[in-house]
């Protein structure tokens, strides 16, 4: 995202890059092939915005992909719920005043922060109501939200159908499909 944001630089107006941003994110967290195709489709029909050079065309020819696909197979995603480009950038920042002393010292001021972060993160976590992360808790209940739509048909204990409006799917629990 922030390659995304330093190409776009003063090339269009905030509105127009937020939307352009929002598609970014879509790409990079589709699940299917074809929830991919549509945020593609959508970036294409989106990025032409009169000027010779499009963000579609300054995606594809600047950088590698976020998500990377194979032509012709299913698409191959490896995700966990956050997609971070360069770990060590994010840990030197959180060490930035720490990296202009001598070494021992610098390692005194990291370990003294990863205790802080630690008995922080503790404390949090004793203030949860539930034994999940905010994060995961959200989650949850928005799935059972959502679940509260579905029509469940049993089928034989292993098999079920699921009605969500005009679609149905059949999930198989010995298979997990």
């Amino acid at each position: 995202m922030q390659n995304f944001n330093d190409q776009c630089t003063g090339k269009y107006a905030a509105p127009f890059k937020k939307l352009l941003r929002k598609i970014l994110q879509r790409i990079s967290y589709a699940v299917t092939e074809q929830e991919y195709q549509d945020a593609m489709i959508a970036m294409e029909l989106n990025s032409t915005d009169g000027k010779e050079y499009g963000c579609f065309e300054m995606m594809l020819t600047t950088g590698p992909m976020l998500v990377s696909r194979d032509k012709g197979s299913p698409l191959q995603l490896h995700k966990f719920g956050e997609l971070y480009s360069n770990l060590a950038e994010s840990f030197n920042n959180w060490i930035h005043g720490a990296r202009s002393l001598p070494i021992l010292q610098m390692v005194e001021k990291i370990r003294v922060q990863m205790i802080e972060m630690d008995t922080k993160r503790k404390i949090d976590a004793a203030l949860w109501d539930t034994p999940y992360c905010p994060k995961v808790q959200k989650i949850i209940e928005r799935n059972l939200q959502e679940r509260r739509s579905l029509a469940i048909r049993h089928s034989d204990g292993i098999k079920f159908e699921v009605i969500e409006s005009m679609k149905t799917y059949i999930v198989d629990l010995h298979e997990q499909t």
